[in-house]
């Protein structure tokens, strides 16, 4: 049995617009006034002879331009036959209609997408249905989910659920999405009569059928058919795969994997690098048939945090996976204040003259910090508040006014170095200080033996490091063995039992007196070393490490290094996001602008997990501490990519999968009952143009 059905059936309110060839013919359908005109008797017997094939022509004039507004419109429709065949049914078909929602879906052949095509599938088979038929509709996406269950017999029901899918960015497991169907299919009822069926709509990529389908022993077994929605179809795409930066004193070095999943090599394919809209560089590649290449770009380092793009500026099957996102950090430069305690003349005898060095290399600021040198008594306040990291340098005595301004400094998340010299006063700098101190100054000694003539040369060396420390973690095992090696013959011992709360020793001299302490001071950091910054009393600035430990530790007062690289994670995957110290909350802002707001478990759980990565781009995070923002948190964002595997669109082999699926159910590759006689949209059309041939022939003069 046939039957004519639509696949967009509200294009159907149109018909009436056939009417308008009648209405207009009405409407200028008039009888003229009748006036005798004896010369016109004559042409009036004339024009009797030829009135009847006048009438005709103007009858089927009006005819063809009726069933020409009503082919269109038909068309428009999208009419098909649909073949069910009910002699051939043993009875009703329960069919549970799985939809691959899944990112290879969103590729398209320059006129539909996968995604669209398995739609009017979808929509042609659930107007083809019988009336004692029923259907369930599946999702297969990051998650299988039934849309319609149980099943319906509800035409309207199941149609709606179909208009309300999107395609998704993520991957598709197909085996578990047969597993959830013979579920729903399972609970349709009892009887031989019943035959169940499974059918898949899906572009038919391997990559999403992993896997044997697990289905229950006892309930009956539906048949498997795979409807490749894109059978014929060129499936050439190239992606954008790991994006891996690199600065280099003021450039970024931007290195791009590209993956050919063509079958023809693509010489000279041209890649660019972006920021927003502006393009940055652009070159060209050359990215053989079904390999990897990589492009490497240079590019100026961005001074802010920004979003860099490497894209392929081209369509093919699958345009979604042209481009990449990666997170630069920018080049904001660190500000320190530095007080020189003992400005000297001659140069390498001045207090800061090893730090200066150390901190901006032969003069430059290449290092990424960026620094104002003053002494004690030119200090001000004000001082403080365009600047990150202070380092106070053998200082004798200092301002109240100052000190008050430098507690809310470091409070409010400033750093703070303090280093000793002949001209501190020990007793002075404990009281002045104070609660600054990580740990109380008691007096300053020689470290090591004296030399025969009284002079203390050999000193002493660093020993136990805290190799885990923010500090240290960078430097390679030969690094921190020479820093262990570099001797101090002068430093201050440090008061016992007066460490403040939650110092920690991060370094100690061979003869057991902490060299090197930290705390914690509100949201800030006191780093305290307890011999000098020069030469006077240490080798330290003369040793190769010296320079990279100092610029790290300006780095990490300023709290540059708490801010870890943002997350990276891929569509549909959980994210960890470190907590700030005292987050009692984060909230994340989508790239489609849903907000979320998530509460950590516990107080000593240091991270917060975040699961709905459902769409590809940037996360922001925001951190607070009792509803106030935090200035300093661990990470800006998360970046979150597509799924590599979906950009390989090659099918699935058939035979495989049959052996595969049909270890657990019947299983074949064929197209949809009922769509066997296909579209007729092409038949209404050159109809439509035949109609308009005859119409252009009657109206001929």
């Amino acid at each position: 049995m046939n039957e004519l059905v639509f696949t967009r059936p509200e294009m159907l309110w149109g018909l009436p617009a056939a009417a308008l060839p009648l209405i207009i013919h009405l409407i200028n359908r008039h009888r003229a006034r009748r006036r005798p005109f004896a010369a016109m008797d004559f042409l009036l017997r004339v024009k009797r002879l030829s009135a009847r094939r006048i009438l005709l022509r103007h009858i089927l004039l009006l005819l063809v331009r009726t069933l020409l507004i009503a082919c269109l419109v038909l068309a428009a429709a999208g009419p098909f036959i649909s073949a069910l065949e009910a002699g051939a049914r043993r009875g009703p078909v329960h069919t549970a209609l799985v939809v691959d929602l899944s990112l290879s879906m969103r590729g398209n052949d320059g006129e539909i997408s996968f995604f669209g095509a398995a739609v009017e599938k979808a929509r042609r088979f659930l107007l083809s249905m019988a009336p004692e038929d029923k259907a369930c509709l599946v999702a297969a996406g990051l998650t299988c989910r039934a849309l319609v269950e149980p099943c319906s017999d509800s035409r309207s029901t199941l149609l709606d659920a179909l208009d309300r899918l999107e395609p998704q960015w993520g991957e598709s497991n197909l085996i578990a999405a047969i597993e959830t169907g013979a579920a729903l299919l399972a609970d349709t009822g009892e009887g031989e009569e019943i035959e169940r069926r499974i059918l898949l709509l899906t572009d038919a990529s391997a990559h999403a059928f992993t896997g044997t389908p697990q289905l229950a022993g006892d309930s009956p077994t539906p048949r498997v058919v795979l409807e490749n929605v894109a059978p014929d179809i060129p499936r050439d795409n190239a992606a954008v795969g790991e994006v891996r930066l690199r600065a280099k004193a003021r450039y970024l070095e931007v290195s791009a994997g590209l993956r050919s999943y063509s079958r023809g090599d693509e010489p000279g394919l041209s890649t660019e690098v972006a920021v927003g809209k502006q393009v940055l560089s652009r070159g060209f590649v050359d990215l053989p048939a079904g390999e990897t290449a990589r492009k490497v770009f240079h590019i100026q380092a961005p001074a802010e945090a920004e979003l860099l793009t490497v894209r392929l500026p081209r369509s093919d099957t699958l345009s979604a996976d042209n481009e990449r996102r990666a997170h630069v950090a920018g080049r904001r430069l660190v500000r320190a204040l530095l007080v020189n305690g003992d400005m000297r003349p001659v140069l390498h005898r001045d207090e800061l003259f090893y730090l200066e060095n150390a901190l901006s290399p032969a003069g430059e600021v290449s290092s990424g910090i960026r620094f104002t040198t003053v002494t004690p008594d030119r200090l001000q306040g004000a001082m403080l508040d365009d600047v990150e990291v202070v380092f106070l340098a053998n200082i004798h005595d200092y301002s109240p006014a100052v000190i008050s301004k430098l507690r809310g400094f470091v409070s409010g998340g400033g750093g703070l170095f303090v280093s000793l010299g002949d001209n501190v006063n020990v007793d002075l700098t404990n009281r002045v200080l104070d609660d600054l101190l990580p740990w109380k100054l008691r007096d300053v000694i020689a470290t090591g033996p004296a030399d025969p003539d009284g002079a203390h040369r050999r000193g002493t060396t660093f020993t136990r490091l805290d190799r885990a420390h923010p500090l240290f973690v960078p430097f390679s095992k030969q690094v921190l063995d020479a820093i262990e090696r570099v001797r101090t013959w002068k430093a201050a011992v440090l008061e016992p039992g007066a460490a403040g709360p939650r110092t920690r020793v991060l370094m100690d001299f061979a003869n057991g007196s902490p060299a090197l302490v930290e705390k914690p001071y509100g949201n800030g950091k006191v780093i305290l070393f307890t011999s000098t910054l020069d030469r006077d009393w240490s080798a330290w600035p003369a040793r190769a490490s010296y320079l990279p430990f100092l610029q790290r530790a300006t780095i990490y007062l300023a709290g540059r290094l708490e801010r870890l690289p943002p997350p990276e994670a891929t569509v549909g995957a959980p994210v960890d996001i470190p907590l700030a110290d005292g987050a009692d909350g984060v909230t994340v802002n989508a790239p489609d602008g849903r907000q979320f707001e998530l509460v950590p478990e516990g107080s000593d759980v240091g991270v917060v997990t975040f699961a709905d990565t459902s769409q590809p781009g940037w996360y922001a995070v925001a951190q607070t501490a009792a509803g106030r923002g935090l200035s300093k948190e661990t990470v800006p964002g998360i970046l979150v990519h597509l799924p590599r595997r979906e950009s390989d669109l090659s099918p699935v082999d058939a035979e495989v999968l049959g052996e595969t699926v049909g270890k657990a159910a019947s299983f074949s590759v064929a197209g949809v009952d009922g769509d066997a006689a296909g579209s007729r949209t092409a038949l209404f059309l050159l109809l439509a143009l035949g109609l308009l041939l005859m119409e252009a022939f009657l109206t001929r003069k």
